[in-house]
């Protein structure tokens, strides 16, 4: 009989350790990433603000992918009016990354204040947040960034010393 407890007590006592190992390497991705997309009753109403152009700034849809072919999204915030060509090309531009919960619709009313210093601001959204396809891990968000970081630089040929992160 006392084997037998003993076992039983060996067995529970091996299974709290195993879970007391396994348990924070499967609750750790859950606790750092939090991603809200684009389809939240929340965000819904921003997003579509944004698509019918109800915003104090110009809101260009941006798709970047990523080395590993994961498409993510961005909004690429400009000044609203009449400010083109050179003008807007020498502003400042605020390379930008929400954090690890929510996505780019809850930062709007911030996103559009920096607008109006004037300057213009590549907001990303993670993969796996907001629009972006993918499941958010660091990798990921470090290529997400490159991806970001490589529009700017190359595609719209902003020198780096004209981006703030």
């Amino acid at each position: 009989m006392k084997k037998r407890v003993l076992a039983w007590v060996g067995a529970l006592g091996g299974a709290v350790v195993a879970a007391a190992v396994a348990l924070p390497r499967w609750l750790e991705p859950k606790l750092i990433y939090q991603p809200v997309d684009a389809s939240n009753l929340l965000t819904r109403p921003i997003y579509s603000a944004v698509k019918e152009g109800r915003t104090k700034s110009q809101v260009e849809d941006v798709w970047l992918t990523t080395s590993d072919g994961v498409r993510i999204h961005a909004w690429l915030l400009s000044p609203k009016g009449n400010m083109k060509g050179a003008v807007l090309d020498a502003l400042p531009v605020f390379l930008w990354f929400h954090g690890n919960a929510g996505n780019n619709a809850g930062w709007l009313p911030r996103f559009e204040s920096m607008v109006e210093l004037p300057a213009r601001v590549l907001a990303v959204d993670y993969r796996g947040y907001g629009k972006s396809e993918g499941s958010p891990s660091e990798e990921g968000i470090y290529k997400d960034a490159d991806a970001a970081w490589a529009y700017l630089t190359l595609e719209r040929r902003i020198p780096p010393e004209r981006i703030f992160i």
